[in-house]
């Protein structure tokens, strides 16, 4: 190859973030090397030879279901899969309704009934029949798979009637697949490099000893610890810009640890599970998860239970931290309220605001994340919500994020729910401020969230992501809760449409009408006046929002059209919410 073919790829490559030198792209081949080795080694092993230790799993103590009743459902035929309604024909094309269904996490909860026979006559047909897990699928499904296999097996009360032929034929196949097919990054990896680890250590951690796999059991651990070093910030959050993700790595890290406490590792692993759980239980309000990013995430078993999930409730995380031992009364630590520290160029955290008082709940997104040049590598999931609000009353949810519906029709839907305008901020029309292209990226910000003012209930904030338009957003709560908008043009920018966008909870409806004035109606508890002080024109339409993924829901969506003449004399857009 010449110098000039060389230079031209290391130009690509490194135009696209994929590496700042060649450095990365040979350690990058030489790890991917290092698990391919094993792979031989799984496809030449005799499942014979795979012995599952006797290791006694209290899966039952993280299971809150109705065992009698869910046992009856799946023998059925029902499963939960994603979000679907069942006349939705989009499930049938969305590949992620396939990969859920190839998790086999039904089976832990049939193995919790296994004395019933007819359940394991059951189970051995339904893995016989479904053996095809390791095609149209990648590493991260098939590792999800293995490991739900080996809990299965631990978890089971009459072992002598599993055909363990079956089961420890599929784990064998299922590590040379995943070694085979690695989903390791060249500088940064994905959530699905984590799961490729994790279900090669259950393996190891559940298996005989086998000398000849010490070494891979090194490795994999060696780069679980860098991969977490890698990707958990400063503030202990998950890089891939969505709360859903950063719950689902830190949950299936403690699911880890809690059915794993005898691996050589854990007091280290305990350190970034610590550091996760802080930020899980920053990131909420009354207990649920705050909803940011792309909720398509799943977990790592069907707990707490099976069939009754919610992707927001963190019930699992709280009594598997109690389960290790970590704090769950944790006070969050001192700079998520210092805007000097949150402020700092180098300073990489999620970007979440918090405002608090009696009544209201608020959260911000403002991200300070300029470069984020792993997100441009790796399949990130964050969107385009500089200063997007979502608004509790009384713990009541009244704005909240349009969510990710569904991946499919060539990721138009994806594409449009990371857009600006799915988001509780400003919009202006025609203009995106972050590149977002249709392969699953968002690329990175143009400017950072600057912090004015931030405490308990108030935050003065401003950013150019849009290049000719600065946006400066103030939120203050009280007894109401008020939004003040500004936008500056920059000289001789064209004015464009500007709207400031609301996405109602569904179960929120609405009284009364006006140009200015909409009153809303909470729950049947609570009349809320939404109030325009300005020229601008308020607007209610139809629109819906996905709270799961694959669930659309409908919803009324608020739009504030700002008037013009106010805009180009810098003028502030004032918005009043509250209790009447």
């Amino acid at each position: 190859m010449s110098k000039l073919a060389i230079s031209r790829i290391h130009k690509f490559l490194t135009k696209y973030g994929v590496l700042s030198g060649p450095f990365h792209l040979i350690k990058w081949w030489k790890t991917k090397r290092q698990f391919s080795k094993y792979a031989i080694f799984f496809s030449n092993l005799n499942f014979q030879n795979v012995k599952i230790t006797q290791k006694k799993i209290n899966f039952n103590k993280f299971y809150t279901g109705q065992i009698t009743e869910e046992t009856s459902q799946i023998l059925n035929g029902k499963r939960q899969i994603l979000f679907y309604n069942e006349n939705d024909n989009i499930k049938n094309v969305d590949a992620k309704n396939k990969w859920e269904l190839n998790r086999f996490q039904h089976i832990c909860i049939l193995a919790l009934n296994n004395s019933n026979f007819k359940v394991t006559d059951y189970i051995n047909q339904e893995i016989q029949s479904n053996m095809d897990v390791l095609t149209g699928t990648n590493a991260m499904e098939v590792s999800i798979s293995l490991i739900n296999f080996i809990t299965y097996f631990q978890i089971s009360s009459s072992e002598n009637n599993i055909n363990i032929e079956i089961v420890l034929k599929f784990m064998v196949k299922a590590m040379n697949y995943i070694l085979k097919n690695i989903e390791i990054g060249i500088k940064y990896s994905s959530n699905h490099y984590f799961f490729n680890l994790l279900g090669i250590l259950w393996y190891l951690e559940n298996t005989e000893y086998n000398e000849k796999l010490a070494n891979l059991k090194k490795i994999s651990y060696k780069e679980l610890v860098k991969f977490l070093d890698k990707s958990i910030l400063e503030d202990g959050s998950y890089f891939e810009g969505s709360t859903y993700y950063h719950k689902y790595i830190n949950e299936s890290l403690m699911l880890f640890m809690v059915f794993n406490k005898d691996s050589n590792m854990y007091n280290l692993l305990m350190k970034y599970s610590e550091k996760l759980f802080r930020f899980t239980k920053y990131s909420s309000m009354n207990d649920q998860l705050i909803g940011i990013g792309d909720n398509d995430s799943g977990r790592l078993f069907a707990l707490p239970q099976y069939f009754n999930y919610s992707s927001t409730n963190l019930e699992l995380i709280y009594r598997l931290a109690t389960e290790l031992g970590i704090s769950t009364d944790y006070s969050y630590s001192s700079f998520s309220n210092n805007p000097k520290l949150l402020n700092k160029n180098n300073m990489q955290s999620f970007g979440l605001l918090k405002l608090e008082n009696e009544k209201w709940s608020i959260a911000i997104r403002a991200s300070n994340a300029t470069s984020r040049t792993s997100t441009k590598i790796v399949n990130c999931h964050f969107h385009n919500d500089q200063f997007s609000i979502i608004a509790n009353y009384k713990n009541i949810p009244l704005f909240i994020e349009k969510g990710t519906y569904s991946y499919v029709s060539d990721n138009q839907f994806r594409k449009v729910n990371m857009e600006t305008k799915a988001h509780n901020s400003l919009f202006i029309k025609g203009i995106e401020p972050n590149l977002i292209t249709n392969d699953w990226r968002c690329f990175a910000r143009l400017d950072k969230a600057v912090i004015r003012v931030f405490d308990s209930t108030k935050a003065m904030l401003e950013h150019n992501d849009y290049k000719e338009f600065t946006h400066q957003r103030e939120i203050e709560i009280n007894h109401s809760f008020i939004i003040k908008d500004r936008v500056i043009y920059a000289e001789n920018a064209t004015i464009a449409d500007i709207y400031l966008q609301f996405y109602l909870h569904p179960s929120t409806t609405v009284d009364v009408v006006d140009k200015n004035v909409i009153i809303l109606n909470l729950n049947n508890l609570y009349n809320i006046r939404f109030k325009s002080a300005n020229n601008s024109i308020i607007s209610l339409s139809e629109s819906t929002v996905s709270t799961e993924y694959g669930c659309i829901q409908k919803t009324l969506l608020i739009s504030v059209k700002l008037n013009k003449v106010d805009v180009e004399k810098h003028m502030d857009n004032l918005i009043f919410v509250e209790v009447i």
